[in-house]
């Protein structure tokens, strides 16, 4: 014997349906954005040609402090007293005419300095997830 589906009992599963989709689109943009906004991001042998004591911009600004090694292509690192960084408009400045790489990590567009934030944003997608939990289990 078929038993048929009631329209209150349709109505409550096209409504777990259409929240489990909206949920997880949603989560999906929300990590996303959470991953861009507390990780930093790496550059390997970034190349530029240099004129001496002339400002290079590199690729990307907001240089990490601490991580730029520069290397010229011939004899390998040089020491930081020959150039000069930048570090917030991400360029540098080196003492010879000579062709470079350059390693270094670099914080993107949107990533969040203070560290108290990148934590509380670090829970938003928790804590959604745990909307979604709570939404299913009160819509069953």
């Amino acid at each position: 014997m078929r038993k048929t589906m009631k329209k209150a009992e349709v109505e409550m599963i096209f409504g777990v349906v259409i929240g489990v989709i909206v949920a997880v689109l949603m989560l999906s943009l929300i990590w996303g954005m959470q991953t861009t906004a507390t990780s930093t991001e790496g550059v390997i042998n970034e190349s530029f040609t240099a004129v001496a004591n002339t400002w290079i911009t590199l690729d990307n600004p907001d240089i990490v402090e601490g991580t730029l090694t520069v290397e010229n292509q011939t004899d390998g690192v040089i020491g930081s007293g020959n150039y000069t960084v930048d570090y917030t408009l991400g360029r540098i400045n080196v003492t010879d005419d000579l062709n470079y790489n350059t390693s270094y990590t670099y914080e993107p567009v949107g990533y969040i300095d203070s560290p108290m934030a990148r934590l509380v944003v670090g829970f938003i997608a928790v804590m959604l997830a745990v909307g979604i939990i709570v939404y299913l289990a009160k819509k069953e």
